[in-house]
């Protein structure tokens, strides 16, 4: 049985990480279901803006401003993935910040980098 719960207002975040275009568009990075999580996102970030909680994007989108000398490059020197000016680093449209709300860049795969 679902039963309610409250949680008090400024204690909790929502948080989304790399729901970028490449991993609907570019096919070395597809995601299956990708379409299905993107669905569940737009209904948890609805929520959260429906009830005053603070949501979070981060991307991983390489800059190789910084010598970066083990990050894999392509034939034109570029990164061979989620480089800076590559369209599909984006975050999906239907899942993008809103109104000022927070857009971090991480510069490692992992978010924990």
């Amino acid at each position: 049985m679902k039963s309610p719960i409250s949680i008090r207002r400024g204690t909790v975040a929502a948080v989304f990480i790399d729901l970028q275009e490449e991993h609907r568009k570019d096919k070395r990075y597809l995601v299956e279901g990708f379409a299905d999580i993107l669905a569940n996102v737009q209904r948890l970030q609805e929520a959260a803006r429906r009830n005053f909680v603070p949501l979070y994007h981060w991307a991983y989108i390489v800059d190789l401003a910084e010598a970066r000398p083990f990050h894999p490059l392509d034939e034109s020197g570029k990164s061979a993935f989620s480089d800076k000016d590559d369209p599909l680093t984006a975050i999906c449209h239907e899942v993008a910040p809103q109104n000022g709300e927070a857009m971090l860049l991480k510069q490692e795969a992992s978010v924990f980098g």
